[in-house]
């Protein structure tokens, strides 16, 4: 089937609303045709169409569905995220700072280089992980990278865990977590009085 939807402008949104039913009630700033423009441009059609479509049936808008309705089921999902966002940074910061500390002090900072102190990953992984730490750490231009490349770099290929755990995206943190010693997965999860199956889930 071919595309034959034509581009339209804000104001030719707000009246295809219209034209599907939502209510338009005079007197409230939040539904006039101005607001919804306003938040058309703001946010974009596209994007809250999936928050008016359970509002929907048939391809119209339920009777007395406004625009206000609409928009307060936005904003709590905006909210929401960035509520979920800032606990995920919480627990991700912390899980950074753990590993490198619990890592250092059971294998030295440069532990996480030999097998025998990651004992939960294979030789494959252990060798990926490794590779893919060498390419962000010489790809980075953080302060801390390019600090320890030329203050240690004539002696150390590989950076000390603090640098590497500070590199990593969150799944390859998850991963060396995963990959550490029993003792250190639940070090680390004793400080939040929870086992560790349940900080790795």
């Amino acid at each position: 089937m071919k595309f034959t939807k034509p581009a339209t402008t804000y104001e030719d949104q707000a009246d295809i609303l219209f034209e599907r039913g939502l209510a338009l009630r005079g007197n409230s700033a939040d539904n006039s045709r101005e607001e919804i423009i306003l938040r058309l441009r703001d946010v974009g059609y596209y994007r809250l169409s999936g928050y008016w479509y359970p509002f929907m049936r048939d391809g119209k808008f339920t009777e007395g569905v406004t625009f206000a309705m609409i928009w307060r089921r936005y904003t709590f999902d905006r909210q929401l995220r960035f509520h979920v966002l800032d606990a995920i940074e919480r627990v991700e910061i912390f899980l950074r700072d753990s590993l490198a500390m619990e890592l250092a002090q059971q294998s030295g900072p440069f532990g996480c280089q030999y097998p025998q102190n990651v004992p939960d990953m294979n030789d494959n992984e252990h060798a990926q992980f490794l590779g893919k730490c060498l390419k962000d750490f010489h790809r980075s231009k953080e302060l801390f990278a390019t600090h320890f490349k030329h203050t240690y770099g004539d002696s150390h290929v590989f950076p000390p865990i603090w640098v590497i755990v500070e590199m990593l995206e969150f799944g390859s943190l998850v991963s060396l977590y995963q990959g550490s010693s029993r003792v250190v997965r639940d070090n680390i999860a004793s400080n939040l009085e929870i086992p560790s199956s349940i900080l790795l889930s």
